[in-house]
């Protein structure tokens, strides 16, 4: 390592961000976040140095002064098999209380609980750095149905249960919006400066969760990925009264939830939807009971990377199909049943088809707007254990560049293009650069996601930050959720080293800057915790399931 590198990593660098740089452009600036909120051998990004348990922000907001309907609790059973996760279904369900409970249940519904001694924790349908959960749901139903009238709503997963914030002055036609947000103090708690990273993976969990979850129900999801921030800001009153002295949410993004055909797509101008108020009293919850440690950079990294489109655009969203072998579990208990491994089995391989079908959500470009992401995405893939697969590390291949026919992996009739890169056990190495962490040690393989993150930001502008890490959250999701179906476990990892990641891949990608990683393998069971379901804390007389 040069002395001068040295030197840099041994000074403190804490001061504001946008201060310190008054006359640097807002590339210069976000480029400058990402390279201070950088993990390395000598120093971790700036977090707090002790964890206060007792002032852990609360994962579960609620609102006071508001009507409040409890969701049925869905029960489709077996009715889907896995492949309907990564596939909208031909024929759709009507929207309904029952069908807008499914949708929500089994994308950021609580999937179980956990307990180990006296600590309890719930666990959701999306996966969470930390288990944090910054990610809050609302949505927007255009016409009225069942007992739901138009209007916003907040999405208590904790109760499964819709808040009613606003009424529609006037019906639109029947499309459902989900607006996600962020509540970045949740994540700030923990993981300081890198935490606004954190986040943003979490926002692409959450879309490709929904997008799963229209999929069972014949239900499309398209994305306004880029409309102006300030525009959703004011469509949930994020500044108002109503969020006065609690802890803040930052806009993030819309989906709209239509009939597979997206016929319904463009009739309802989002511009034009009008509330009224129900009640005077409404207002959120507060999630912490005092002011956390005032990390100032990760809200300049907000407001540098917000998007400033004025229309809203929808774009559908696709996940990457893939033919899921019969024995494997319905889609259903795949949803219920993710989780993150937090151990793995360091001697049990995956099969060469499982893997194949693990990585193919890297061949499909998912267009959240007009740009080709893929061209700033490398999918660098640390192969430990794969039957009849040497170990080794292998980026993907074009299948229109393909060099010889050692890079075509193939199982039956399905196959992949893949370029290696080195030759070995890379095993330890592996856990060393994600913070040492034997997670991506012992599994079977992982898959880092590094970006063009300078490039990128120049070509296209700064709320690009946020859309390269949506990608990787939603490629993660699919990772995990394909793992899943096949009795395989993953975890996200967010936690790494970053520039030496880039020097292990050699100078050929050292344009690139890792954004996220994801281990799969086996998991190891931890028996001393014990288990519960999502909702089995809600009184089944006063609840129905249908």
């Amino acid at each position: 390592m040069a002395l001068s590198r040295l030197a840099s990593l041994l000074q403190p660098k804490f001061p504001p961000l946008i201060e310190e740089h008054e006359t640097a452009s807002n590339t210069e600036l976000v480029l400058r976040y990402h390279e201070r909120s950088q993990h390395d051998f000598l120093k971790f990004a700036r977090g707090p140095e002790t964890l206060d348990w007792d002032q852990q922000p609360n994962p579960f907001r609620s609102f006071s002064g508001v009507k409040k309907t409890s969701l049925p609790l869905p029960s489709y059973s077996n009715s889907f098999d896995s492949e309907s996760l990564f596939q909208c279904q031909e024929s759709s369900e009507p929207f309904s209380l029952k069908s807008i409970s499914a949708l929500l249940r089994y994308s950021f519904g609580l999937t179980g609980w956990k307990q180990y001694g006296p600590d309890k924790w719930a666990v959701r349908a999306n996966p969470s750095s930390g288990n944090l959960h910054p990610t809050e749901c609302y949505l927007i139903i255009g016409s009225s149905l069942d007992q739901l009238p138009a209007g916003l709503y907040h999405y208590n997963s904790e109760f499964h249960e819709l808040e009613l914030i606003k009424l529609l002055t006037c019906e639109s036609s029947p499309v459902v919006y989900l607006v996600l947000t962020s509540v970045l103090e949740r994540e700030a708690w923990k993981y300081g400066e890198r935490s606004f990273r954190y986040s943003q993976l979490d926002t692409g969990h959450g879309i490709a969760a929904v997008t799963s979850s229209a999929n069972l129900l014949g239900w499309s999801t398209s994305i306004a990925s880029s409309l102006s921030t300030e525009f959703i800001n004011q469509l949930l009153e994020l500044d108002s009264f109503v969020f006065e002295n609690v802890d803040s949410e930052c806009s993030e993004c819309i989906l709209a939830i239509t009939p597979n055909d997206n016929s319904l797509i463009g009739t309802t101008i989002l511009e034009e939807l009008q509330f009224h108020d129900v009640d005077a009293t409404v207002k959120a919850s507060a999630l912490s009971e005092e002011k956390i440690i005032d990390w100032s950079i990760v809200w300049d990294i907000e407001n540098l990377t917000k998007f400033q489109n004025e229309q809203s655009i929808f774009r559908p969203i696709e996940l990457a199909s893939r033919s899921i072998t019969e024995a494997d579990k319905p889609a259903i208990d795949t949803i219920l049943s993710r989780r993150s491994a937090q151990k793995f089995e360091k001697t049990k391989s995956v099969e060469l088809s499982q893997f194949i079908q693990i990585v193919k959500t890297f061949e499909l470009n998912i267009q959240l707007n007009s740009v080709h992401w893929d061209q700033y995405f490398l999918p660098i893939i640390i192969v430990h254990r794969i039957q009849d697969l040497d170990s080794g590390v292998y980026t993907f291949s074009s299948k229109n560049k393909v060099l010889s026919s050692d890079q075509i992996i193939q199982f039956g009739s399905e196959s992949i293009y893949l370029k290696k890169l080195k030759s070995g056990d890379f095993s330890k190495m592996n856990g060393a650069l994600c913070c040492n962490q034997s997670i991506a040690s012992d599994c079977s393989f992982s898959i880092g996601m590094l970006a063009k993150l300078e490039n990128c930001l120049k070509d296209v502008d700064e709320s690009a930050y946020r859309t390269l890490h949506w990608l990787a959250g939603i490629k993660a999701q699919d990772v995990y959720q394909s793992a899943t179906a096949m009795n395989l476990s993953a975890t996200g990892m967010g936690c790494f080293f970053d520039e030496p990641w880039q020097e292990f891949l050699s100078l050929e990608v050292q344009s690139y800057r890792m954004i996220y990683a994801v281990a799969v393998g086996h998991a190891v069971t931890d028996e001393r915790i014990a288990s519960f379901t999502g909702y089995h804390h809600l009184d089944s007389r006063e609840r129905a399931t249908i």
